[in-house]
């Protein structure tokens, strides 16, 4: 049985362990110092090709992106959607005060669109009127027996009365039946509440002033590309039926779930783009404010940049997408990966403060930053990493880019880095002129501690009880808050800006107003097998 190392082996394994680390980095100092433009080249190349990878990304928007795959809610859409066809609908909505005009417009528009073909137009109507020419005169095959049996027990009844009244036959005492015409027909066999909601077979609002032309395409949901083109298709050949006399003063608007679903997807890209750009902007700012040098800036921007370029390529091969959890990522890992450039080129400009040579302040940095400041990225990647064991799909996806990006913005930091330190010394010398305010706030920094330092040591009991305090207050509300619960469950109430501007929620509301529940969406049911489908049915 193997026995364990004494404690001094162990010690003398780790301490082996830390002086061949230290050797490669002095090793990699020396290169970095030396000829700066290898490592730079090999950093920029990958950098390039992680790029090419990640412009490959794809932002999936649907909520079942953030599901657990073994989900049984998503096993079931899964299986759904394999054997069910999940296209959308898009609705132009047509405005104007003249209710003939409208009509007319809607009608020439129709056959337009039917013209653009599947899969972005299937199918386009402005009302019911086919179906309605269709159905009224089969109306009767709708009936019930018990229906028809009384219908017939009536008409020859009234029959019987008719004839006896008008051969002189009948008796005065014979009670009259119920009359019997095609409007007394349609009286007993109109239900309860079956009042036609387009009864010219337009779909069109009560006042006239408005009218929906349904547009029918074979695109599923969440197919952006082919969402895209449907748009843009629709909107071209209705925007040329628009451009006619037939429609005249015609205005138009568009809504419908294959509209929404671009729109949402274009304020969640617009979002994401947003937020990453002014996260990212906000930390180079702090950099520029704190150091007060350029070459801070700079060479700080293009490491954390070669590593957002490697972290978004390794998510594209891995992964092959980003969904509206992870999307937000890009700031979260510039502002977290560049903590590790921070430690390292304060430490830098220590050195060449002290009068080092920039190869010796990079040995130096190498040698007394990288354990501090690779324990940090260690530290953070299992923080991130430790949602993988969730079985939440976003959470596992935040869990290996968040801890992948803290793995390669601190290579980068130590590979990128010093070489770009270097070319910028050989191009503009570090100064450590003090003659002025702004050479001594370069040399030495804002105290921004200043009035910490000087007000805790004086009433160090009035901060920690305050802390206390503090602490105390937030456990309550936070308890309170929790156990309100917090969870929003109405999925409109979490749509962007954009899908909420007030003329889409007019247009919306209007096409919802004039079609009601007529095209609303359906439910689907699968059955396995057909002898399942008539019980089903029933």
């Amino acid at each position: 049985m193997a026995s364990e190392k004494p404690p001094s082996s162990r010690s003398s394994s780790l301490s082996g362990t830390i002086r061949a680390i230290e050797h490669v980095l002095v090793g990699l100092a020396r290169v970095q110092a030396r000829r700066p433009s290898l490592p730079i080249g090999i950093c920029f190349a990958l950098a390039v090709v992680a790029a090419l990878f990640a412009s490959r990304l794809e932002l999936k928007t649907r909520f079942d992106q953030l599901l657990p795959e073994n989900q049984p809610s998503v096993i079931e859409l899964r299986r759904v959607l394999e054997r069910a066809v999940s296209a959308s609908k898009a609705f132009v909505v047509l405005e104007s005060n003249d209710h003939a005009t409208l009509r007319a417009c809607g009608d020439a528009m129709v056959p337009k669109l039917v013209a653009v073909g599947a899969p972005s137009v299937t199918n386009a109507e402005d009302g019911v009127q086919a179906a309605r020419s269709f159905l009224m005169r089969r109306s009767g095959f709708f009936t019930t027996t018990d229906e028809l049996r009384k219908l017939d027990r009536d008409f020859e009844a009234r029959w019987d009365y008719e004839v006896s009244h008008a051969t002189g036959s009948a008796l005065d005492d014979d009670e009259a039946p119920p009359p019997f015409s095609a409007a007394e027909i349609k009286k007993r066999f109109k239900k309860e509440g079956s009042e036609e909601r387009f009864p010219d077979g337009y779909y069109e609002s009560k006042d006239g002033k408005a009218l929906v032309v349904v547009v029918s395409t074979a695109i599923a949901g969440g197919d952006l590309t082919g969402s895209q083109t449907a748009y843009d298709a629709i909107r071209k050949s209705s925007g040329d039926t628009l451009s006619t006399d037939v429609c005249r003063g015609v205005r138009v608007g568009y809504a419908g779930d294959l509209v929404t679903g671009l729109t949402e997807y274009g304020a969640v890209k617009d979002d994401l783009l947003n937020v990453g750009a002014l996260g990212i902007g906000m930390v180079l700012a702090i950099i520029l404010i704190f150091f007060m040098r350029i070459r801070a800036l700079l060479c700080m921007g293009c490491t954390i940049a070669i590593g957002l370029a490697w972290t978004f390529g390794l998510t594209e091969w891995v992964i092959g997408h980003l969904n509206v959890a992870t999307g937000f990522l890009v700031s979260i890992v510039a502002g977290n990966g560049i903590n590790f450039a921070i430690i390292y080129i304060s430490r830098y400009f220590e050195e060449l403060r002290r009068g080092h040579s920039a190869e010796m302040a990079i040995a130096i940095a190498h040698k007394t930053t990288w354990p501090s400041t690779l324990t940090a990225a260690a530290a953070a990647a299992a923080s991130y990493g430790s949602l993988w064991i969730t079985d939440f799909r976003a959470f596992k996806h935040f869990a290996f880019i968040g801890a992948a990006g803290m793995i390669v913005c601190w290579i980068a930091t130590y590979v990128a880095l010093p070489a770009l330190l270097v070319v910028y010394e050989r191009w503009r010398p570090f100064k450590t002129d003090e003659s002025t305010v702004f050479g001594r706030l370069r040399m030495h920094g804002v105290r921004y501690d200043a009035p910490f330092a000087i007000i805790v040591p004086r009433a160090p009991k009035l901060f920690t009880l305050g802390g206390v305090a503090l602490a105390a207050v937030g456990v309550v509300l936070a308890v309170v808050y929790v156990r309100a619960d917090p969870m929003e469950y109405d999925m409109r109430k979490v749509r962007g800006n954009a899908v909420g501007a007030a003329e889409t929620i007019r247009i919306r509301e209007l096409a919802a107003d004039v079609l009601g529940g007529a095209l609303d969406g359906s439910m689907v049911v699968v059955a396995d097998r057909i002898d399942q489908v008539e019980p089903l049915t029933e």
